[in-house]
């Protein structure tokens, strides 16, 4: 019966995989001249802003929002939200921002003096200076890459050739308005010197170069193109009724999951977990020319939607066993994105939607969430959702190679998709592997998956999350008893992981999204983490949000972030305008808030003015751009808890120094 087993596997194999969709390489020389920067007229300054400025348009509404309170060492902004926090001499560095504290609430977070952590550089770049300095630049280089008949297309430059300078970049235009990627010397490096997959058959290169940059020289060496195989499915009557997983009747269901995304270039799902590590199935494996992409709009074909939404596959460690019965119980991957070159972002800092994993829970049934294809067109490579009864564990001779028997109906394309519990807990127990023979158990083979208690799996879990230094997982409402400061076993308060962290050697503790409602004295090298969702630790928080009393949060329509500054003078956010710059100085273990104007050529006056959510002027005042003048300093007990927005305007340039 083994035997058996393994020629209808294969044929299945065989089959899923001319089913679905090729990618192809193809040699590609291509070395763009050296360019330099020269000095645009007046007009060519206005047409050049009015261009871009359409691009920056089509993003969405940014709101840079800051939380301040007595009771939390936590600043959050809900579009760009923090990550990291460092203690360092009573300096708290987010990444991407400092955050100066001066002291601290002996009901929230103490902070011992005595071993403070001095440790990693947090520095972080967004991508805004196409927008901020697109005057001073010019488009010195415009070329077409073409590729007939595909649906998709990549180019992958080479990283020995290609030079941007510190102030230059290159947009990458689609055959679609919304299509396009701006690169720069930092990111193309998250990209791993490619661009996304395009929608169509060709993409154009533009290179923007400063007017003060030299020697801008861009290299292609290779195209990646996608095509779609899948309507074949359609004219395969044979293979639907002899190779398909659906068990019995197709009971999916078109659904919408945040936390689960699509690998382009292929035929697989991954999705993330509470700790900002993804999933999919091992033989996705070439990984390395693939990137992920969520919030996929509905039309019924693969291809990528906002560019806002896919991230670069960075790193990845997987299993992908060519045994008949170890391919369903030794076959997946753990991954690491880079940042979206939009947005500054990490999957899970986006999505802010992720599935809690463990080892130890057997439910009676799961669920099933995935990008798996479908023979109604409406519905093909849509993301789809089913649940149904979990049959059984398997573990094949050894503890590195268990995995869950289910009937849960899947198709070509679920490779990856989680399995994991139908509640509010969303508890993911293993990731999905295989497609059985017509899922007719106990006769032929079930649908099944790797469960996350083989060995191999729990431990690449454990060593792509600790790469760079020791690692621990914290999840107040993790449903596992045994803690052990995995992602699969998390603490479950944050004094308990800094208890067992080195009093040495910095420790890093991943935070899942919540309140924690506790003291904690940090008392040696810690650096917390916070991977999927803003984070509260501190006594009476109310849930997702920070103290009721005293806080405010200030919007600023005109600014984004900027990057962070090694001293402590708090966050560093920059008008997209031309002039002023705007910084906010906030002290999340203090009452007080610093609004400061800088960094302007002539002294000008704006009048600045808070207001409250009724639109009424709670405070108004005129600020200079340069020196003490251009400080103000805002007392949070002056006012009641609430939301006020802080706008200025400019009254006049003096024209003196």
């Amino acid at each position: 019966m083994k035997y058996v087993f393994s020629a209808l596997l294969l044929i299945f194999l065989l089959l899923s995989t001319a089913y679905g969709q090729v990618i192809e390489y193809h040699d590609h020389q291509y070395t763009s001249p050296t360019l330099t920067g020269v000095k645009l007229s007046a007009e060519e300054q206005s047409v050049r802003i009015k261009k871009l400025e359409f691009y920056r348009q089509i993003e969405r509404e940014k709101k840079d929002t800051i939380w301040i309170s007595s009771k939390l060492v936590k600043e959050t902004l809900t579009d760009y939200p923090i990550n990291e926090l460092q203690i360092d001499n009573h300096i708290l560095s987010a990444k991407g921002y400092d955050i100066a504290s001066s002291q601290h609430d002996k009901d929230s977070v103490q902070i011992n003096k005595s071993s403070l952590l001095n440790y990693l550089d947090t520095t972080i770049f967004y991508l805004t200076r196409g927008f901020k300095k697109m005057k001073n630049h010019q488009v010195q280089l415009r070329h077409q890459f073409q590729h007939s008949g595909v649906d998709e297309i990549q180019i992958e430059f080479d990283s020995t050739k290609t030079n941007i300078p510190s102030e230059s970049f290159m947009i990458l235009y689609g055959e679609f308005p919304q299509d396009f990627l701006i690169l720069d010397s930092v990111s193309i490096r998250w990209y791993k010197y490619r661009s996304i997959f395009f929608r169509g058959t060709s993409i154009t290169l533009e290179c923007y170069i400063n007017e003060s940059d030299k020697n801008m020289k861009v290299s292609v060496k290779r195209i990646l193109t996608v095509r779609d195989t899948s309507e074949k499915i359609h004219d395969s009557k044979a293979r639907v009724e002899k190779i398909s997983s659906i068990c019995g009747q197709d009971e999916r269901e078109l659904t919408t999951d945040r936390a689960v995304g699509r690998l382009t270039g292929g035929t697989c799902t991954g999705f993330i977990l509470s700790n900002g590590i993804l999933v999919t199935a091992g033989h996705c494996r070439d990984l390395n020319s693939r990137q992920i992409v969520f919030n996929r709009p509905s039309n019924g074909t693969s291809h990528v939607n906002a560019f806002r939404d896919t991230y670069t596959i960075v790193a990845n460690l997987f299993e992908d066993a060519s045994g008949v019965y170890t391919t369903k119980g030794d076959d997946h991957a753990v991954f690491l994105c880079a940042r979206n070159a939009f947005t500054g972002r990490l999957p899970g800092e986006a999505q802010q939607a992720f599935f809690r994993a463990s080892r130890d829970h057997e439910p009676d049934y799961v669920r099933i969430t995935g990008y798996g294809r479908d023979d109604e067109e409406e519905k093909n490579k849509e993301l789809q959702t089913d649940r149904d009864r979990l049959l059984e564990e398997v573990r094949y001779y050894t503890d590195d190679c268990i995995w869950w028997n289910h009937i849960v109906d899947t198709e070509s394309g679920n490779s990856g998709s989680p399995i994991f519990t139908d509640n509010s807990s969303r508890i993911a127990i293993g990731v999905h592997t295989y497609g059985g023979l017509s899922c007719a158990w106990p006769t032929v083979e079930p649908n099944a998956g790797e469960s996350f208690e083989s060995n191999d799996f729990e431990q690449d879990l454990n060593h792509i999350t600790s790469l760079d230094i020791p690692t621990k997982v914290v999840d107040h409402v993790h449903y596992v008893n045994h803690q052990e400061g995995t992602v699969l076993r998390p603490y479950r308060s944050v004094a308990a992981a800094v208890a067992s962290s080195s009093t040495s050697t910095p420790t890093r503790l991943q935070l899942v999204t919540g309140n924690y409602a506790e003291s904690v004295v940090i008392d040696r090298p810690i650096l917390f983490d916070t991977p999927v969702g803003p984070v509260t630790i501190g006594r009476g928080a109310g849930p997702g949000r920070l103290p009721s009393e005293n806080y405010l949060e200030f919007y600023s329509p005109f600014s984004q972030p900027k990057r962070i500054d090694t001293t402590n003078t708090g966050p560093s956010v920059e008008s997209v305008m031309d002039e002023p710059s705007f910084n906010l100085h906030p002290n999340p273990c203090s009452d007080i808030l610093t609004v400061e104007l800088s960094n302007h050529t002539k002294d000008v006056y704006f009048r600045l003015l808070l207001l409250d959510q009724l639109g009424r002027t709670v405070l108004e005042k005129d600020l200079k751009s340069r020196g003490e003048d251009g400080k103000v300093i805002i007392s949070v007990q002056s006012y009641s808890s609430g939301i006020y927005h802080l706008f200025w305007k400019e009254k006049e340039i003096l024209g003196r120094k």
